[in-house]
């Protein structure tokens, strides 16, 4: 029995390293430096993808004005996420947590981190409807190479 029960943490252990350890929206600390280090670098990639697109000036405005929409809630989905990811980690590290009670921190870490993906999905979509079809699709292109890199860079 306390196999099992062994197993079963560090199941839930590897899963959380692979899936809830993400860099991209992961602050190592309370800070404000840390938060706007991932400000700064989600914003740095907004503007790698919009790069060469040649926006015109009412373009750049209207992102500009959709990003600035969304700041506050993507500030606080990001906080919400971090909240439920560490109160999952303190549990698992107590030792005492029962599955069941871990499950359901895992659950909900998970449902903050889509709610955080599902936000930045539809800000996306946002960006994408000031862009003309030639910039979506030269947008596609260049998400697609990225995409391309990535998936080498991790061979």
């Amino acid at each position: 029995m306390n196999k099992n029960k062994l197993k079963t943490q560090l199941l839930i252990f590897c899963l959380l390293s692979s899936s809830l350890a993400s860099p991209t929206i992961r602050a190592e600390d309370d800070s404000p430096k840390g938060e706007q280090s991932i400000e700064h670098k989600n914003h740095k990639n907004h503007e790698r993808m919009l790069e060469g697109l040649d926006l015109s000036e009412e373009q750049r405005k209207a992102i500009k004005e959709i990003r600035q929409a969304n700041k506050e809630k993507m500030k606080q989905l990001r906080s919400e996420q971090k909240t439920a990811r560490e109160a999952l980690m303190a549990a698992q590290k107590s030792g005492s947590t029962s599955d069941s009670e871990l499950k359901k921190l895992f659950d909900a870490a998970a449902e903050k981190r889509l709610a955080l993906e599902k936000a930045r999905f539809n800000n996306m979509l946002d960006i994408r409807k000031v862009l003309t079809p030639e910039q979506r699709e030269q947008a596609k292109e260049k998400m697609g190479k990225r995409f391309n890199k990535r998936k080498h860079d991790r061979k």
